[in-house]
């Protein structure tokens, strides 16, 4: 039987499974969530997290210099030597008179303890479909976000910028990609266009680009979109323990964002690990 199974290789899931070396399994290809980089021809582009927090505890993980490789670096540092299974999805948690059997597409599992990292909606998807009782007061909503990633004409002067809940971000301010940006909607905007097609998404996102910039030549464009972006709001616990040794944690609790995943993570392992 394994000791610790974490489902989600995002921040939380990633801190978590070094602390216990925990099994993870993550439904995606890659680590790290919302700390996501994104290669176009040869050059990098973060288009989740736009940058690395500069608060005590983000500084304890990396110590906010630049990332030349991206801020998906930082969460494969943390991934180093776990053992994580990519594209895998847990389809079903069932209680044992020893623990957890967990079963997934690809196989069972049996688990003494199990944490859920996953944004709190789809965690509790996953609880609802394995037969658990939920309480609406469990819930916490996020934001969406949509982010164009562009390759473009941009003067030797010009640097990131917010307005209206919008926000580009220069790239080799970062030391990434001299002609890309992110350009990240408000969530307004990401909330109304969300559900259209990316070629609407993009065409409405370059008007506002090229009302903020002036008409530019674009090389590249390219659209990302975050379901469960920053939490709308968070739970005042730092982490629910839903059944015995079966636990939900990540950014949805105590605080939005990086110092929310860290803060869960540590109070979790401080507590019950």
């Amino acid at each position: 039987m394994i000791e610790t199974i974490v489902i989600g290789a995002g921040l939380t899931g990633l801190t978590i499974a070094r602390q216990t070396k925990a099994l993870v399994f993550e439904k995606s290809r890659g680590v790290g969530g919302r700390i996501a980089t994104r290669r176009i021809e040869d050059q990098r582009f973060d288009h989740g997290l736009p940058y690395w927090p500069c608060n005590v505890k983000a500084k304890k993980i990396h110590d906010g210099s630049q990332c030349e490789l991206g801020l998906t670096s930082i969460a494969k540092e943390l991934a180093r030597g776990l053992d994580i299974r990519f594209e895998e999805r847990v389809l079903k948690i069932i209680k044992t008179d020893s623990g957890w059997t967990l079963q997934t597409d690809k196989g069972t599992f049996e688990s003494k303890n199990v944490v859920l990292t996953a944004p709190v909606p789809q965690a509790l998807e996953l609880l609802s479909a394995s037969g658990f009782e939920i309480n609406p007061l469990w819930n916490v909503e996020y934001y969406k976000s949509l982010v164009g990633l562009y390759r473009l004409s941009i003067g030797p002067q010009e640097k990131s910028q917010e307005w209206d809940g919008h926000e580009i971000v220069f790239q080799r301010e970062k030391g990434m990609c001299p002609d890309g940006i992110s350009f990240i909607a408000s969530p307004e905007f990401s909330d109304k266009w969300f559900d259209r097609s990316d070629e609407e998404i993009l065409i409405e996102l370059n008007k506002l680009l090229t009302k903020r910039l002036g008409q530019r030549k674009i090389r590249h464009q390219e659209l990302k979109k975050w379901r469960y972006s920053m939490s709308k709001s968070v739970s005042t616990k730092p982490y629910l323990e839903v059944a015995p040794r079966l636990f939900l944690a990540g950014d949805g609790f105590l605080f939005s964002g990086v110092e929310g995943a860290l803060s869960s993570a540590e109070t979790l392992l401080r507590e019950k690990f």
